[in-house]
């Protein structure tokens, strides 16, 4: 069965886009290349994301959002205020679902307008 490995956006600014990922978002920088316009991240699990730069305006409308889970609502709370020093939150989930069943986190965008969600899931345990 094929896994997928990763998947490849376009950015107009490649510098700006490799600082929000990797500054804001904490994800490993595996490759950069300048000359060529492509910026390689890796994530715990072994997948990558790729950004080639592009001269044409990038259109984000296909991606509905990028998931990325953490560890615990500590993590999410940590990365809501490093991410927020770089950009303004789209939506804040985390008091809605601190207790409920539900993404415990928030949805920001990146510098090229891809919709991020930052989560951890909040299953409540069965009674009974």
């Amino acid at each position: 069965m094929p896994r997928l490995q990763h998947i490849a956006l376009k950015t107009e600014d490649l510098e700006r886009t490799r600082a929000f990922y990797r500054d804001a978002l904490g994800l490993e920088e595996a490759n950069y290349d300048a000359e060529i316009g492509r910026l390689w991240l890796s994530l715990k699990d072994g997948f990558t994301l790729i950004f080639d730069r592009v001269g044409e305006e990038v259109v984000a409308q296909g991606l509905t959002y990028l998931g990325l889970e953490l560890p615990d609502f500590a993590a999410v709370d940590e990365m809501f205020e490093r991410v927020s020093a770089h950009a303004s939150v789209e939506k804040d989930m985390r008091e809605q679902y601190r207790y409920a069943q539900g993404p415990y986190g928030f949805f920001v965008r990146d510098p090229n307008g891809y919709r991020i969600k930052v989560f951890r899931y909040h299953y409540m345990k069965k009674v009974g």
